[in-house]
């Protein structure tokens, strides 16, 4: 599954959502960011890099349960403009997520995904 912020999800395995291409400033994906936030993505849009991807590894049960329901995955598609594809379970029940977009924006989704993970662990 695919998610921005324009977009909703349909929790299936394989859908896809595109970034969203609302923006402020000069930069697609600023949207809701702070200053430290936009300057992070500036600096790394610097790099010239213009397409990249990224694969993590997230809890099934993180995903199904909070990131998704509560458009916390759109949220971050929309803030990085990266796409986020959820693909199958794998091992040990965790998702395969596969960012695309501008390597600063795989670089602020993969960084917003990561502090939901630590705050879903801290919660159980």
């Amino acid at each position: 599954m695919s998610m921005s912020g324009a977009n909703g999800t349909n929790g299936s395995n394989g859908s896809q959502v595109p970034p969203s291409s609302g923006h402020s400033g000069g930069n697609p994906g600023n949207a809701g960011m702070g200053n430290s936030e936009e300057a992070f993505f500036s600096a790394l849009q610097a790099s010239g890099i213009n397409s990249a991807e990224l694969t993590l590894l997230l809890p099934s049960e993180l995903l199904h349960n909070v990131l998704v329901p509560r458009g916390i995955m759109s949220e971050v598609a929309q803030r990085s403009g990266s796409r986020i594809d959820v693909g199958e379970e794998g091992p040990a029940k965790m998702l395969q997520v596969t960012l695309h977009g501008q390597m600063v924006g795989n670089a602020m989704a993969a960084l917003l995904l990561q502090e939901k993970v630590l705050e879903f662990q801290q919660m159980h």
